[in-house]
This record gives structure tokens, sequence and C-alpha cells, in this order.
């Protein structure tokens, strides 16, 4: 080490996935920066909504939390995105005071486009910027990253990236928080002040849309129920209704199900004790292979250029998974799917030991490692 203090700002937001990404690597700068007898002070610099999610209040671990404006950004401007355009300028107004007061030693981008007026602000003032992406389809706002960074982390091999360039790039895997890797095989889980019991299904949307995925399930909860216990994480924007639907239920079915609209702390338990999970295919699946989950993926049909898709197939494709087409499969054929990984101890095995090759227990160490060595990439 060549310092005896550093300072590191994380930026994302926008998706629950970036922030997590954040908080695993802050978690592990953090551990290694006291192995090493370093001072480490972290930040983390989001939306208004980022700053405010469960994820970033409830965390433990000690960093300073700061907002910053970003509107979304189009390849073209029409009158409707121009109200957008102005809260991007606001962004760098405000990215640029935060980088100039803080004078990180790095910048990690997660993605998202919060990240876009931060990482413009830390090229112009020499602050060195690296990046960590996800998606085997990088999005617009990622892609005008990853232009301002020294060195891009990447989840998949460096072949899989088509639209970033090649000598940046470095794979370490999806970060995830060590909570995944702890033993809850055997914890009793509690929600909405019920214990939750297996068999277990859970189904999780993400934030980034899970609504058809929601009424896939909810058209199957009567005949699912039959069978198993299930966690339906709805998101906030469905909460309401899905609970009140949940409500109707007969009674000895709406014992065996548990609506939440966003579940933290005891996720890591819920991925391990459950005999399915069905998620969305973003950065929640380094999390299921973390935890060696079987899994059936439900690509969210409206993510930026089919990235989720694209995702999807590179899992599939190794056997580490089943895949839903949320679009032109019905719920009838979810369930059946569902029903046969449940049912079928041969399969389950198969995908629970095929998904373990994605899993990268050393990604946000390996990332901490960098930004902790005093190297500056060029």
């Amino acid at each position: 080490m060549h310092k005896s203090s550093i300072k590191i700002l994380f930026v994302g937001g926008g998706t629950s996935g970036h922030i997590s990404k954040c908080l695993a690597v802050m978690e592990q700068v953090l551990a290694l920066g006291k192995e090493e007898s370093l001072d480490v002070n972290c930040a983390y610099a989001g939306l208004s909504s980022d700053v405010q999610s469960p994820l970033i209040r409830e965390s433990e671990l000690k960093f300073d939390r700061y907002e910053v404006s970003s509107g979304k950004l189009n390849r073209y401007l029409t009158w409707k995105h121009v109200k957008e355009f102005s809260k991007f300028v606001k962004g760098l107004g405000e990215a640029g005071k935060l980088v100039r007061t803080m004078r990180p030693d790095y910048i990690f981008a997660a993605g998202g486009h919060v990240a876009v007026p931060v990482s413009i602000m830390a090229t112009a003032l020499r602050i060195p910027l690296v990046t960590h992406e996800t998606d085997v389809i990088p999005g617009l706002a990622n892609k005008m990253t990853a232009r301002y960074a020294r060195r891009i982390f990447t989840a998949y091999p460096v072949d899989s990236y088509k639209n970033l360039p090649k000598a940046k790039l470095q794979q370490v895997g999806q970060p995830v928080r060590a909570e995944f890797y702890a033993d809850h095989r055997h914890e009793n889980i509690e929600l909405d002040g019920r214990t939750v019991k297996t068999p277990l299904l859970t189904v999780t949307g993400g934030s980034q849309g899970g609504h058809r995925l929601n009424v896939h399930i909810q058209n199957s909860w009567e005949t699912l129920l039959e069978k198993m216990n299930i966690v339906h994480i709805t998101g906030q924007r469905d909460y309401a209704e899905f609970s009140h639907a949940a409500s109707e239920l007969p009674v000895h079915v709406r014992e065996k199900l548990w609506i939440a609209p966003f579940v933290s702390d005891e996720l890591p338990a819920l991925f391990q004790q459950s005999d399915v999970v069905v998620s969305r295919a973003g950065g929640t699946i380094a999390e299921l292979a973390a935890v060696r989950a079987a899994v059936i993926l439900v690509p969210l049909s409206t993510s930026a250029q089919n990235h989720q898709q694209a995702n999807a197939a590179v899992f599939e494709k190794a056997g580490a998974v089943q895949v839903f087409d949320e679009v032109s499969g019905t719920s009838v054929e979810l369930a059946h799917q569902i029903m046969y990984i449940l049912e079928n101890q041969t399969a389950q095995a198969a995908l629970r030991d095929a998904i373990g090759q994605f899993d990268f227990p050393n990604a946000a160490r390996e990332m901490a490692k960098f930004m902790l060595s005093g190297s500056i990439p060029t």
C-alpha cells in the first residue's frame, strides 16, 4: 500500500442491483482497509430514491451518503426529453461540487444514469474511474460511463461484450454481499409476523419491473399453494394490489403465502431455503449462483436492447437455469415449470450444480484490492 489513507466514492442507482453491487464492493474495501491498517473513507452517491432505499438506509456499513440528480439519457432528443436533459445538467453541477469537495482517490461506478455526470466530472478533475458491467449488452448510460473508465470489470467472460473497449476489460464476476455465503439454511425466517415454511418458492421481480411476472404467478397461486409455500416479492408499486388479492384467498391457501414489497436482510436465507426461485435476469443471478439455487429466469421483456434475454441465454446455454418467456408463455406453463423442478429432485440438483460455475466469491474483493493497491491505471 502506498498511502495510509484512501477515499473512494461509489456511484450507481436506479435499480437495487446497482446499489447491491456498490455495497458488496464497499464491504470488501472496508474489510481490506482494516486488515491493512488503512484509514478508509467511503461515500455513496445516487439519486434521491436510491439514497432513501432500504438497502442504503438499513446498511450497517459506515459511509457517507450524497444525492446527485440525473435525467434519463436517450439516443435522440424530443420535447418530452428536455426535462430529463435539464436534470442531467443539474447533476453535472452537483457531481462537480461533490467530487471537488471529496477529492476521492477512486470512483467506483456500478451503473445507471446517475453514474454519467459523476464519471464526466471525474475525468475533468483527473480522478481515476473504474466501472463494473453486469449485462452482456450494456445500456446507453453504461456505455457512456465506460468511455471515461480506466478499467472496466465484467461479470461475464470478456469475449461476451461486443460494445465495450476490449483493452479496458477484466472479468472478475458479479460482486455479491458476504451474507449470501453465510449458512442460513436452518434459520427461522420471519416475514409479516409469520415464520416462512418449506417446501418454498420465492418469486422476485426486481426493481426494474415485475408486474407481468407478478400476474403470471398470481394466476397460479391456488394451484401452486396446494404443493408449496410461496414468498412473493412484488415490488413497491404492485404491493397494495397483490396484498389485497392475497387477502381474498381461502384461509387454508392464504396461510401459505407471504407477500412483501421488498426484502433485504432475509433474502440470503430465503434464497438458500427455496426449492425453486423465479427471478428476473439482472444482477440477482449472481446472488442465486452464490447460494446454488434452482432457478427459473424470466427476462424483463421491456429491458433496454433486450439485455436480460441476452444474460439469460448465457446461463441457459450452460444448463444453469430454466428460462420462461413472459410474453409468449402462459401462467399455466410457468406453473408447470415450477412444479417440475419442485418434484424432480434430479433436475433440481442438476440446476443447483450447474449454476455454481457462475459463482465468483472473490469478485468484490478483487475490485477492492485493485482500488486499495495504490496503482493508477492509465
